[in-house]
């Protein structure tokens, strides 16, 4: 497992910083927050219950980016080695949203969410309000992830 310090979205994306590894000065801007976007059971307090998932949005701090190679395995289906992505990421405790201005305020990080790095959309700035930070997503409801359920047909 290696850890990286950065990684850029392609075609003229952002660049994001993993948090641990940056050297953030006071009067720089700071670009290990982010929004990603995971698939989430609506239904995982139910065990009993089959999962559905839905996409589900959240902000955070990304604090870590990992590569994990997996080697050719027939239980993972894998034919080939692969190297996966991985992205560590404090998530943001939202306390109230603008959802008019796609504004979210939170005071504090909370749980370490590990997803696919693919899973973040873009970088978010944050500006301090009185005891909170409220979130900036300048990016708009039009670059917002989609889902597309498979079809469970084939069974």
């Amino acid at each position: 497992m290696e850890q990286w310090g950065k990684v850029k979205r392609l075609d003229g994306g952002d660049t994001m910083h993993a948090a641990v590894l940056s050297g953030l000065r006071e009067d720089s801007r700071d670009a290990t927050y982010v929004r990603y976007e995971t698939l989430v059971d609506q239904f995982a307090r139910q065990p009993r219950r089959r999962p559905e998932y839905v996409m589900k949005t959240f902000y955070g701090r990304l604090a870590h980016i990992f590569t994990v190679s997996l080697p050719s395995s027939t239980s993972l289906h894998l034919s080939d080695s692969t190297i996966h992505f991985l992205a560590a990421i404090e998530t943001c405790e939202i306390e109230r949203s603008r959802a008019d201005l796609d504004i979210h305020y939170y005071r504090k990080l909370g749980a370490l969410d590990t997803v696919d790095i693919t899973c973040i959309q873009c970088l978010v700035g944050r500006v301090r309000v009185g005891d909170q930070w409220a979130i900036i997503d300048r990016s708009g409801d039009l670059a917002r992830a989609v889902y597309a359920a498979e079809d469970d047909d084939d069974s």
